[in-house]
């Protein structure tokens, strides 16, 4: 570094600038980088230093507070794709066009790397880059896998999901890319909802994108995105990484959105439709009961079920009653599964305390027990706007501020806490007036204490102040040191009188103040 300082100084014979470019400057010693300081302060007009790097943090203070930064951004894959097909057909090379995709996306924005990861492919392919040969040497998974496993997933067929997870297995496929495979195409999927145009028509998957964006309602697109990003983060947590990927996948079919509508699965639908009613001998009619269609939310309200079975019951509307047997309408096809209506039958058997028939069907609801807890919300969401429009303050924040309220902002449960508070606020005031009153009632309540029989007493106000002390002339022939002994006697009573006679008053300014559980008033 010192002779490159050295030489430094001296002009170009040939050119405007001496330019020295120092890649990776970030591995120079300390003493380099001092030895750069003062060039770099007060450099020749006729030298430019460009300094490349890929670790800035490295690299002292004093040198980046003399440089101008430049961040390098990633290159986008499109671009990536464009230099390759004009290298490869320059240098006469055979190659496809999804190929060099992989390879674009495998070298994450550096066209050095895709550089690179090219003359790998062209080594390990013999001079003909293939997708097939490309995905071999990068471990990627086959197009394919990925369709099967989203078929899969669509018709909530767990074996198939697990055969094909045995097949990556078998082939030592890279799991971690597999998530991130299945990632990628949810994305394209959800932008092939809300856009359709951005679908490229040369991407040999452009078909089942299309298909599945039609099949999959967008809440189920962003749930299983959502799945498979955490499944990755999670991957290195899991027991070994088959176990991580199954779970993930098993995730995706033990849950479902909370808003997703039959019509985004036809074929779902039309299979679910076809369930079997869950049979079972019963006699009476339940009307005998008094029960009725519009009972149904409270009632799944008072049983205790959990997970999907709970969905099920919350998500669904009682639409008929004909003897013991109940119809229920469900618009998510998967949550009607044989096994879930068969334990809300159970569960409903045993709370109504009748032998129950329980019938499914598929169609658009309307009466159910997450409709009414959302309608209730919105009940609560508007009283809670309309209170806080109401509050003095926020009038004022208004008026003074030209302020507004922002829609949907407002926390039911907040604002019942805020008024909770202004009402102990308001208790807690009233009881500091009562308190002021007690200590100028205390102030003229006298207590006597008293020893020796009474031979000693002490007058002391319930603000601890002495007004008086008594003495039988007979204690001053006694011994001196008993004499005060009794006076300390006498006061101590007195003051322990004073504190039973303050808490007994404190006591009944507060005895109706509402406090928290484990809180308590310091007298």
């Amino acid at each position: 570094m010192a002779s490159l300082l050295e030489r430094a100084v001296y002009a170009p014979v040939n050119a405007r600038f001496k330019v020295y470019m120092i890649d990776e400057v970030h591995m120079l010693t300390n003493h380099a980088f001092n030895a750069m300081l003062k060039t770099l302060e007060e450099p020749p007009s006729h030298v430019k230093f460009i300094l490349a790097t890929t670790d800035p943090q490295k690299i002292p203070v004093t040198v980046l507070s003399r440089c101008l930064q430049f961040n390098l951004k990633q290159m986008p894959a499109v671009h990536i794709v464009a230099h390759l097909q004009k290298v490869l057909t320059e240098e006469k090379l055979g190659f496809e066009l999804q190929a060099l995709r992989l390879l674009a996306r495998a070298a994450d924005g550096s066209m050095r790397d895709a550089l690179s990861l090219t003359d790998q492919a062209i080594a390990y392919a013999a001079g003909q880059i293939s997708e097939e040969a490309v995905r071999g040497m990068l471990g990627a998974l086959d197009q394919h896998y990925l369709t099967r496993l989203l078929d899969a997933i669509a018709a909530s067929d767990g074996a198939e999901v697990l055969a094909i997870a045995d097949e990556l297995a078998a082939r030592s496929l890279s799991f971690l890319l597999a998530l991130q495979d299945l990632s990628t195409m949810l994305h394209q999927i959800a932008w092939a909802q809300v856009a359709p145009q951005s679908v490229l028509d040369e991407l040999p998957e452009a078909e089942d994108i299309r298909r599945f964006a039609s099949l999959f309602s967008p809440e189920q697109v962003q749930l299983y995105y959502q799945i498979a990003t955490i499944g990755r983060s999670e991957l290195g947590l899991a027991p070994d990484e088959y176990a991580g990927f199954t779970m993930t996948l098993l995730r995706m079919l033990a849950f479902y959105p909370a808003n997703t509508a039959v019509e985004s699965a036809p074929e779902l639908a039309q299979a679910a439709a076809m369930l079997n009613p869950v049979d079972v001998s019963t006699p009476d009619s339940l009307t005998a009961l008094g029960f009725v269609e519009h009972d149904w939310p409270s009632l799944v309200a008072r049983l205790p079920l959990r997970g999907l079975v709970k969905e099920l019951a919350y998500r669904s509307e009682l639409v008929g009653i004909e003897g013991a047997t109940l119809t229920l309408k469900v618009s998510v096809a998967q949550l009607a599964e044989r096994l879930q209506v068969e334990k809300l039958r159970t569960a409903l058997t045993e709370y109504l305390g009748k032998p129950l028939k329980l019938v499914t069907e598929i169609g658009v609801v309307t009466q159910t027990a997450a409709a009414l807890d959302a309608a209730q919300n919105v009940q609560r969401q508007q009283a809670a706007e309309q209170a806080l429009a109401q509050d003095p303050f926020a009038q004022a924040l208004i008026r003074d501020f030209d302020a507004t309220i922002v829609p949907g902002s407002i926390k039911p449960e907040l604002l019942m806490l805020k008024n909770q508070l202004a009402g102990l606020m308001k208790q807690a005031q009233q009881m500091q007036e009562n308190m002021s009153k007690v200590q100028e009632e205390l102030a003229l309540i006298e207590v006597e204490g008293q020893s020796g029989a009474g031979l000693v007493k002490v007058t002391l106000t319930c603000k601890h102040e002495v007004r008086r002390v008594v003495i039988d002339p007979s204690l001053f022939d006694d011994d001196k040191d008993m004499l005060e002994d009794l006076i300390a006697a006498a006061f101590n009573d007195a003051v322990h009188k004073v504190s039973e006679a303050t808490q007994e008053k404190m006591g009944s300014v507060t005895s109706d103040l509402p406090l928290p559980a484990g809180f308590k008033l310091p007298f």
